[in-house]
């Protein structure tokens, strides 16, 4: 055990100095312990700004712990020594990183630039002397470890001045790592039969039993809901009050997968397929009609700048399955791909979550929409905000994004997005609204309200508002994964 943990300790030091000029490659523990110290210097990174006492200083704090490594688990050793490994050290075996407490002092005002401050004293080495090596171990204070960091501050700034090629972080880059949660992970212990060790079992299925299992860490969260809700109003023909009987059915799912590496990168995907129709007595040319189609693929690719704050690319694309007429005529109103929109953002995302709130707020100062209308020539363009004769159209601007998803109750969901896209001439606003209540695991109601204002379409006579309203209650059949 005690020749692993040194050719482990031996191998991470050779590591941590690896940005320093001239390392050594690290050696293994069968050659003598000697050549091991020769070869491998565990402050080889500090090597060409240290000087004189400074050297001899850390040279013995060298010493002093291999020594006491090396007698740690040593039987013969009465009474055995403690292993004497201190945490107060750990700037100088880290990789070259710059520390703001190494420089501070040459900022205040009683600072004084003279080497005599920096003389290495004997009682400043706080009893790392060879001759301490066989004293009992001292418990680490906070006093102590401010002395060890003040007697450390001047080969810090010594290599700062002379080497800075080598100093590659600073100490936010260590502040800013995150550790990982262990509430998160369960170890499950399987069951074992005592059968399995008196009777006779085949040799490949021992094998099979006794396999290692290496389980590696999956960023990746995948997640699903479908869902058949329909809606009925049945009338009969002599109702004294009049009126029509209405069908209606709403289908849909949603899939998505989430990459999230707890550190600097999130890639959150989302497709959502919705498709509902209705049945109107009234209309004498079609027996039912769409009255929901949709087709929509999300995407946002994030890389942490601050906090819960996120450089963000994202992607949106939407279009419809089926086409879609006005009541009582053949006239084609929308089809797939008439129209189909692209909208691609560039900015800074806010989010935050916990168990019941989950939000991202996407400020985006460069947009991009794009509206392909395929059946141009059979549709009205102009109600998607294309000029009458063309199949497309591209619009730069600035657009906000905001989505929450807030778990009310333990019954009730609300989940909500909010686009709004400008190009500083024309505005186009969408708000959609979906309140979930679950019955059980298997029911579910639905209520969707759905606003919309766009002042880039061409409004028809009689018409004197852009704003856009559509409201959905249904019940059914709801089912997650």
């Amino acid at each position: 055990m005690k020749k692993a943990l040194l050719s482990l300790l031996v191998s991470g030091i050779a590591l941590c100095g690896a940005q320093a000029q001239e390392v050594q490659p690290a050696v293994a523990y069968s050659q003598p312990v000697d050549t091991v110290f020769q070869s491998v210097n565990v402050y080889s990174q500090y090597a060409d700004s240290i000087y004189g006492s400074y050297r001899t200083a850390m040279d013995t704090i060298h010493a002093d712990f291999f020594a006491h490594f090396l007698l740690w688990d040593n039987l013969e050793v009465d009474p055995p020594l403690p292993r004497r490994v201190s945490a107060d050290y750990f700037k100088l075996v880290l990789p070259s990183t710059f520390y703001t407490s190494a420089t501070d002092r040459h900022f205040r005002i009683d600072w004084q630039p003279t080497l005599a401050a920096y003389t290495y004293q004997q009682d400043s080495l706080l009893s790392f002397e060879p001759s301490d090596s066989l004293r009992p171990y001292r418990p680490q204070t906070l006093d102590r470890s401010a002395r060890v960091d003040e007697w450390i501050a001047p080969h810090l700034m010594a290599l700062y001045l002379s080497s800075p090629e080598v100093v590659k972080h600073n100490q936010l880059w260590y502040a800013d790592m995150k550790a990982m949660d262990m509430n998160e992970h369960k170890v499950e212990q399987k069951a074992t039969e005592v059968k399995g060790f008196v009777t006779k079992v085949e040799k490949d299925k021992v094998a099979s039993d006794n396999q290692l299992v290496v389980l590696k860490p999956n960023f990746w969260k995948k997640a699903g809901n479908a869902y058949v809700q329909f809606t009925q109003n049945k009338i009969s023909d002599n109702w004294y009050k009049g009126g029509e009987s209405v069908a209606s059915l709403l289908s849909g799912f949603v899939i998505s997968a989430n990459y999230d590496d707890h550190r600097y990168v999130e890639f959150e995907n989302k497709l959502e397929v919705k498709v509902g129709f209705v049945t109107a007595p009234s209309d004498t040319v079609h027996s039912y009609k769409t009255n929901t189609d949709l087709v929509r693929l999300n995407s946002k690719l994030g890389v942490k700048a601050f906090k819960n704050f996120y450089y963000t690319l994202a992607l949106e694309a939407k279009t419809q399955f089926f086409a879609s007429y006005g009541t009582n005529s053949t006239t084609m109103i929308s089809n797939f791909l008439s129209p189909a929109e692209l909208d691609m953002t560039l900015g800074l995302d806010y989010k935050y979550s916990n168990k019941k709130v989950t939000t991202s707020l996407l400020t985006s100062p460069l947009a991009l929409t794009y509206v392909y209308v395929k059946d141009y020539d059979r549709v009205n363009p102009t109600r998607f905000g294309v000029k009458e004769g063309e199949k497309s159209i591209t619009m730069w601007g600035s657009k906000f994004t905001a989505n929450l998803t807030w778990k009310i109750l333990p019954q009730v969901q609300w989940i909500t997005k909010f686009d709004y896209f400008t190009t500083y001439e024309k505005v186009i606003g969408s708000w959609e609204n979906t309140f979930n209540f679950t019955v059980n695991k298997y029911l579910s109601a639905k209520l969707f309200l759905h606003g919309r204002f766009d002042d880039s379409v061409v409004l028809k006579e009689g018409q004197s508002s852009y704003f856009q309203f559509q409201e959905i209650l249904s019940f059914g059949l709801n089912y997650n994964w």
